[in-house]
């Protein structure tokens, strides 16, 4: 599993990137996002967004603490570096390289990055059906 996920870090370091102006607020971006928070960076790089389904690529500096939200998208994301934990309803997990975490649509989330964490985040409408048929 490592060797995939070295593989996924190669190629999505070779795509164009379409930076995000906000990683929680927005999944349509068109300018990066990067702030720090106490000091320690996190920013995020849209790598596609037709409309329909987006990936972002994203960093987080240990420490890094993303806000309670909720939001329509179904998100999936992929830890491929480092250790984050999330907090959600039904209790909270440690992720770590090799994870795949899922939101469904309006589950509110928290979450901290526990290392410096790069994530593969996919995001798709939440429409009855989809993209289950």
């Amino acid at each position: 599993m490592n060797e995939n996920l070295d593989r996924l870090r190669e190629l999505t370091d070779s795509l164009p990137a379409v930076p995000l102006v906000k990683l929680v607020k927005a999944r349509s971006a068109t300018t990066i996002e990067y702030d720090t928070i106490d000091g320690t960076p996190f920013f995020g790089l849209g790598l596609f967004n037709n409309g329909l389904v987006a990936v972002q690529r994203i960093f987080m500096g240990k420490g890094v603490k993303v806000p309670h939200h909720v939001h329509e998208e179904k998100e999936f994301m992929l830890v491929y570096s480092g250790k984050i934990c999330f907090k959600r309803s039904r209790g909270e997990r440690v992720y770590e390289r090799g994870d795949m975490i899922c939101f469904n649509s309006n589950e509110e989330h928290d979450g901290e990055a526990l290392e410096h964490t790069w994530l593969i985040a996919i995001t798709i409408p939440a429409e009855k059906g989809y993209p289950d048929g």
